[in-house]
């Protein structure tokens, strides 16, 4: 018997070593990158290409137990939080079974995740405030990214406006910064 967790808050040691094969969670990235809190809107503000599921044994650190399988996928370039995290979902359901062919031994590889750095925290409602002074390509990032918490907005003439979507324009000669303007679809 083993314990499958994901998205879960740090467990104690006599939870997670309970069973007799361990437990193992389905983290929503190629670990050690994007530890923690958040990896998937990590990975799409970074504006990264790539990302997918790591399957490894639960140990005393965060996210840093011993690696049994890891999938990749391509982040698609106008996708948002909630369709790469289905995405991911069924990936990782899809490969648990691989990552343990036999009930009888635990298949744990001896690639233990070592990074010494904190992990990150989650993000916070103050961190979805647009700066208009980034380049186009990084704000179309964060909307995509923060969709739906912590929600990507701005203030106009004093307003709140929430931005729902984005799309980076490239546009030769534009004094705006990066040269790029910025259409948005949002409401007040």
């Amino acid at each position: 018997m083993f314990f499958v967790v994901v998205a879960f808050r740090i467990l104690p040691e006599a939870v997670f070593k309970l069973p007799r094969l361990g437990t193992v969670n389905i983290h929503a990235s190629l670990l050690p990158k994007f530890r923690g809190p958040a990896p998937i809107q990590r990975a799409i503000a970074a504006g990264e290409k790539e990302t997918g599921i790591t399957i490894f044994r639960i140990d005393e650190g965060i996210d840093t137990g011993n690696v049994i399988l890891r999938r990749s996928v391509f982040i698609g370039g106008e996708e948002t939080t909630p369709r790469l995290y289905d995405r991911l979902a069924r990936l990782g359901a899809e490969n648990l079974i691989e990552a343990f062919p036999s009930s009888k031994k635990a298949p744990y590889s001896a690639n233990k995740i070592l990074h010494k750095l904190r992990a990150p925290r989650n993000f916070t409602k103050a961190e979805g405030k647009i700066n208009w002074d980034r380049p186009a390509e990084e704000l179309f990032n964060m909307v995509r990214a923060f969709k739906p918490f912590p929600g990507a907005y701005a203030f106009l003439d004093g307003s709140r406006l929430n931005i729902e979507w984005a799309l980076p324009l490239d546009v030769s000669g534009s004094d705006v910064p990066g040269g790029h303007l910025f259409r948005f679809r949002g409401w007040f």
